[in-house]
């Protein structure tokens, strides 16, 4: 199950289902990749496009612009966090049974595995504990838990490498008007506005010095507004 084909249950689930004709998408993390393909595959059902994480990236083909220095600064920042903590994302992509496995028998693993990326990803120091309520956190830890979701979140990773990707094809270009509200402080650092103009047809930028990678849980108020305000422009 790749990103790509849950966008399209998406607009089977709105259109079809619900009988939803049009909606705006909103996501982050998986879900502005998943958003972006819907808006992709099947833009005439997609009104406008709200992100708070880069989905998808632009083919760097001859015909485009030179990168600009920015950019350049960007991609170099980018490679390096994924070089000293992107191992996580090798595991997932390579061996997400084995690791399924281990996360689903023991609850201190699985604590252990949620919480340094809660920690690692919304901007707290070093020797700071993760900015979140506790009871909060093991609220989810609970639910990956009890609902033995291990496996399929695992597996998107897996599926994304080798029947899938996050690249558009050259000459490929979202025209659907796309709002982002990014934080900073989270996996990856904030990218220059015509990066993502590279890709998207870029309506609104907002950007915010915290929020981190979990800004609906740790931002709540300038992410609802930045999709409240695009949500008006669009329709």
């Amino acid at each position: 199950m790749t990103p790509r084909r849950m966008a399209s249950l998406w607009r089977e689930l709105m259109v079809e289902v619900l009988g939803v004709p049009s909606f705006v998408a909103h996501g982050g993390d998986w879900g502005a990749v998943v958003s972006s393909w819907l808006a992709v595959d099947h833009p005439e059902v997609v009104t406008g496009l709200h992100l708070s994480m880069l989905g998808l990236r632009p083919s760097l083909d001859r015909a485009g612009a030179p990168l600009s220095e920015p950019e350049t600064t960007w991609l170099g920042e980018t490679k390096r966090r994924l070089d000293r903590d992107g191992g996580y994302r090798e595991q997932q992509a390579t061996r997400p049974t084995t690791l399924a496995v281990g996360l689903s028998d023991s609850p201190a693993a699985l604590c252990a595995w949620l919480v340094d990326k809660y920690h690692g990803w919304s901007g707290a120091g070093p020797d700071e504990p993760p900015p979140f309520d506790r009871d909060a956190l093991l609220t989810s830890a609970t639910l990956y838990w009890a609902l033995g979701d291990l496996p399929a979140a695992n597996w998107i990773y897996w599926a994304d490498r080798h029947e899938g990707g996050i690249g558009l094809e050259p000459g490929q270009r979202i025209t659907t008007p796309t709002g982002f509200a990014l934080f900073d402080r989270g996996f990856f650092p904030v990218p220059p506005r015509t990066w993502a103009e590279r890709a998207y047809n870029v309506r609104g930028w907002d950007v915010h010095a915290t929020g981190g990678h979990f800004p609906a849980w740790l931002t709540p108020g300038p992410l609802a507004a930045s999709l409240l305000r695009f949500v008006g422009e669009v329709t």
